[in-house]
């Protein structure tokens, strides 16, 4: 009976050995996380400081590089420019799933819209 109660305990420890180093890995990648999306994250000071006209390189001196970046454009017949917008993205400082977006002119490089998510 000592056999199986000294195995038993010894699972036990195993285990739970294994539980706390799983919640410390998943703790670091979650901090991991938050300082990558902190580096490319804005506060609403900062976005409200943004104004429509701004020039992009501007704007991104301003705020640093951006989380990322998407251009949209197309050609329309009897145009002599694409007409679409170059849009750069910003997290929200202290948040994981919102952030900010401004969108410029693909032709003038002026911003046209910004909005929040």
């Amino acid at each position: 009976m000592k056999t199986v109660v000294k195995v038993t305990l010894g699972i036990l420890i195993a285990f739970t050995i294994l539980i706390g180093g799983c919640v410390a890995l998943v703790g670091s990648a979650a901090d991991d996380v938050q300082d990558e999306s902190d580096r490319t994250a804005i506060t609403a000071s900062q976005y409200r400081s943004v104004k429509t006209g701004d020039r992009k390189a501007d704007v991104e001196a301003k705020l640093g590089a951006p989380e990322s970046a998407d251009e949209f454009s197309s050609e329309v017949e009897g145009l002599d420019e694409p007409v679409g917008s170059s849009c750069i993205f910003y997290g929200r400082k202290g948040e994981i799933l919102s952030g900010y977006q401004f969108c410029f002119d693909v032709n003038t490089d002026r911003l046209e819209s910004k909005s929040s998510f």
